[in-house]
């Protein structure tokens, strides 16, 4: 098994591969190292987040999806001390795809989060792009 992998199992309580028991249950943040692509499941509580954060210089491209088995609020941001930029935001959606080209150096977060009363399952695929 891939050390990044491991890791994530590591920080996130519950943790599995899509091929493993079950998913991970999260109001938590993975690291992630964006040298190897990782592919997971995030269980949400009702009003809880999870989210996957990986250092990127500028001009490293980031290919990701997701699909929910309910609309989730999601965004990928980072913050610049207190501020918070988002180069991706998106509301009450069920799935989506796209690719991060990294502006500059920083470190970017994948978010989902739960604003429904009953939980959610997230599949999460991230890739480093060429």
């Amino acid at each position: 098994m891939p050390r990044l992998l491991l890791r994530l199992l590591r920080l996130l309580a519950g943790a599995t591969l899509l091929a493993a028991a079950g998913p991970l249950l999260a109001a938590d943040v993975a690291q992630w190292d964006a040298a190897s692509p990782v592919e997971l499941e995030v269980r949400i509580a009702p009003g809880e987040h999870a989210e996957i954060c990986g250092k990127l210089a500028g001009g490293q491209a980031v290919g990701w999806s997701f699909e929910s088995s309910k609309s989730v609020d999601f965004n990928i941001h980072y913050h610049e001390g207190r501020a918070v930029a988002y180069p991706t935001r998106r509301f009450k959606i069920a799935r989506a795809e796209g690719r991060l080209d990294a502006s500059i150096d920083q470190t970017y977060c994948w978010m989902w989060s739960n604003k429904r009363d009953t939980p959610t399952t997230v599949t999460v695929k991230l890739a480093r792009q060429n």
